[in-house]
């Protein structure tokens, strides 16, 4: 061989020795989140699992119990927060990457009057063509004027969601129960 094709050569086995090193760091390195966010929102630590099937029937009875006004008002979700932006912009706070297309197929809003004559409406939706683990459920206290949120997180095996605001344990069991039953 030459000299100069044996500097092709050896210019060509550097080359792709690092192409492949850069495929190996590509592909089996674990990967970090690229929004690193400052989190404002409070939210619980870890997500949490879906009661177990007892849960329905137990606040079923509690709902019965505190006797609980529910009507579905003539609005969907994502018309509802079209015209209201102050209610979007409480959700956004809780989830940087919330947007009113995230509620693009949505249910009709309910509005439920709790024993302590709370009115929280509740709000469901998730994205278009994409609603698998795309869910989301607004609990908006309007006595308060305070926005709970849960949302599915999907990244593992288990179906799971994230509640956020820190809502008392009655809106809590309303976000939960409003999530699986509808």
């Amino acid at each position: 061989m030459s000299t100069n094709s044996k500097k092709i050569f050896i210019a060509i086995a550097v080359s792709l020795a690092i192409f492949v090193l850069m495929l190996i760091l590509i592909f089996f390195m674990p990967k970090k989140s690229g929004n690193i966010t400052e989190n404002t929102a409070e939210e619980t630590d870890q997500p949490i699992p879906l009661p177990p099937p007892s849960y329905s029937s137990e606040w079923e009875k509690k709902k019965q119990e505190n006797k609980f006004e529910s009507h579905k008002t003539e609005k969907d979700s994502y018309d509802f927060l079209e015209e209201n932006p102050k209610i979007v912009s409480q959700a956004k706070k809780l989830m940087p990457g919330f947007s009113i297309s995230k509620m693009a197929v949505s249910t009709p809003v309910v509005n439920i009057k709790l024993s302590d004559n709370h009115e929280v409406l509740l709000l469901f939706g998730c994205e278009e063509h994409n609603c698998g683990g795309t869910g989301i459920v607004i609990a908006y206290d309007k006595t308060n004027n305070k926005l709970y949120l849960l949302t599915e997180e999907t990244e593992s095996v288990e179906e799971e969601y994230r509640i956020l605001g820190n809502p008392e344990e009655e809106i809590k069991n309303l976000l939960i129960d409003y999530y699986k039953n509808g």
